[in-house]
């Protein structure tokens, strides 16, 4: 069984799947019986948003919520993340054995709609569900760029397994296209916030924070956010810069701060608890990425009604409007990154109406109420 810790108990129903179930589980009245299978319960972008909406669909239908390595659990994201009535079934046994424990939990609890969210899930929950009579197994592909090792077997997956996939972001619905991925199987529906903070108006008379939040790895290309922190403080400019992570490449980054000579200038901070503080007292949000999504981070910051400077990287052009809430590049375009920033440092009018800008924009897009009407659409129209 998952180990349970604070809040956790009250807010999860958590069920060692090792004991199985005798019956079959009675699904609530109109609803049907839905299952999720993670990775894991880690703060990654796609555990975030599939706990979100097993919460949100709960209030319908029986959620169950499947995950494969149920020793990689994050009990601080288990607390931020308020679920109810959901059963969490931790997955027990070898690479051999835990398939059958999976296929047996699903012919249990009579799962007719399957949602799965990255490589070993979707070829995991695509096979398994399809030998347990799943009606409906859906994918999930959350970029628009995949790892050229595992985008084969992802195509495949795709094309052949999986009745449906769900991408969060149309870049990668393009993108993929392109490669083969039938176009005509994809469903686009964006991520989601709980906007329940209010607008946040942010201090003009302090030293500027810009902040950084994503996983130290090649993607986020945090070197491009530091030579761009290096051209503002050869500017003359005053700020502070937290980039906040984790991951691989921690020592790289910190190795770069020291060769750019931005140890008074930058901080590095490693998978806080309290995430949300770093958000409030931030000033300007800047996102380096070669290749998103649909940008939890920027999303996050948006709800603390912080301006966004980032690349172009896949939909974070349909998070941005350039020059309303925030500035957009290119890739690895350090001076234009640089400007955006230097023209936010130097207006606090803007980064405050910018900033209302982004609030207003995932208020009126991207709340929950229009995230689980468009899972709702999708279920009714594809469960026959």
């Amino acid at each position: 069984m998952l180990e349970q810790c604070g809040d956790c108990q009250k807010k999860l129903r958590i069920v060692d799947c090792a004991k199985g179930l005798k019956d079959n589980v009675k699904k609530i009245g109109g609803g049907r019986n839905i299952g999720f299978l993670l990775r894991s319960l880690t703060p990654g972008g796609a555990e975030k948003q599939a706990m979100i909406l097993a919460r949100l669909l709960s209030g319908r239908h029986t959620v169950h919520v499947f995950v494969y390595y149920p020793e990689q659990v994050d009990h601080k994201f288990l607390d931020r993340i308020a679920v109810t009535s959901v059963d969490i079934i931790s997955l027990h046994g070898s690479w051999l054995t835990k398939p059958f424990s999976f296929y047996r939990e699903l012919k249990s609890r009579n799962i007719e709609v399957l949602f799965t969210y990255l490589l070993l899930a979707n070829m995991v929950g695509g096979i398994i569900g399809w030998l347990a009579g799943v009606k409906l197994k859906v994918g999930g592909i959350r970029n628009s760029v995949l790892d050229p090792k595992k985008e084969p077997a992802e195509r495949f997956l795709h094309n052949y397994v999986n009745n449906l996939s769900i991408f969060n972001n149309y870049c990668g619905v393009t993108l993929l296209g392109q490669k083969g991925f039938r176009k005509e199987k994809a469903v686009v529906i964006p991520n989601c916030f709980d906007i329940g903070k209010k607008l946040v108006v942010h201090r003009p008379e302090r030293l500027v924070t810009i902040l950084s939040v994503g996983r130290f790895t090649n993607q986020k290309d945090y070197l491009t956010a530091i030579r761009v922190m290096s051209k503002l403080k050869s500017d003359g400019l005053s700020f502070r810069y937290l980039a906040v992570g984790w991951g691989d490449l921690e020592h790289q980054v910190r190795q770069w701060v020291a060769e750019f000579d931005l140890t008074d200038r930058v901080e590095i901070v490693i998978n806080p608890a309290n995430m949300d503080d770093y958000y409030r007292d931030a000033d300007i949000f800047l996102m380096t990425s070669l290749f998103e999504g649909l940008s939890n981070a920027v999303m996050e910051a948006m709800s603390f009604s912080l301006p966004i400077v980032a690349t172009r990287a896949g939909d974070n052009g349909r998070l941005v409007d350039s020059e309303k809430n925030g500035f957009l590049a290119e890739i690895g375009d350090v001076p234009t990154l640089a400007k955006g920033l230097s023209e936010l440092i130097s207006s606090p009018r803007m980064r405050n109406e910018f900033g209302a800008r982004s609030y207003e924009k995932l208020k009126n897009e991207y709340g929950e109420e229009r995230f689980v009407e468009r899972y709702e659409q999708f279920i009714e129209q594809n469960v026959k």
